[in-house]
């Protein structure tokens, strides 16, 4: 089992309807915020999984929210850790921890509410 813990996605990645050409900047930021992270967190760089893939998330966030819209806000988080695309932008950073994020079988989200912003995380466990 792979487990990494990231910021929170800044809430304009975290809307469905973003439009990437808005929002480019921002995913280049929070991508390579996750590489460094996972990198202080003992995470390597090694061959990408293959095959099935199931995934837990747990949201920690002060106030409430609703489950889908966290699962929908994951999807930036699941580009960062897999494998560059064949068209990915530039300036994207990519864990490549897994090839696509259609590996993905299995998502289970939990929201936990938190006290304070700085308590705000996102852990995901990620296993086959």
């Amino acid at each position: 089992m792979i487990t990494l813990t990231f910021a929170l996605p800044p809430a304009k990645l975290r809307r469905n309807h973003a439009q990437t050409r808005f929002v480019s900047g921002l995913r280049a930021a929070y991508s390579a915020e996750m590489y460094m992270s996972a990198l202080e967190q003992g995470w390597r760089p090694q061959p990408a999984l293959t095959g099935e893939l199931a995934v837990r998330v747990t949201w920690r966030q002060t106030g409430h929210g609703d489950v889908d819209n966290t699962l929908s806000a994951c999807k930036v988080i699941f580009d960062g850790m897999a494998c560059a695309p064949m068209r990915a932008a530039k300036d994207m950073t990519f864990l490549g921890i897994f090839q696509d994020d259609g590996q993905i079988e299995e998502i289970t989200v939990r929201r936990e509410r938190v006290a304070t912003k700085r308590a705000e995380c996102v852990v995901i466990e990620l296993w086959q």
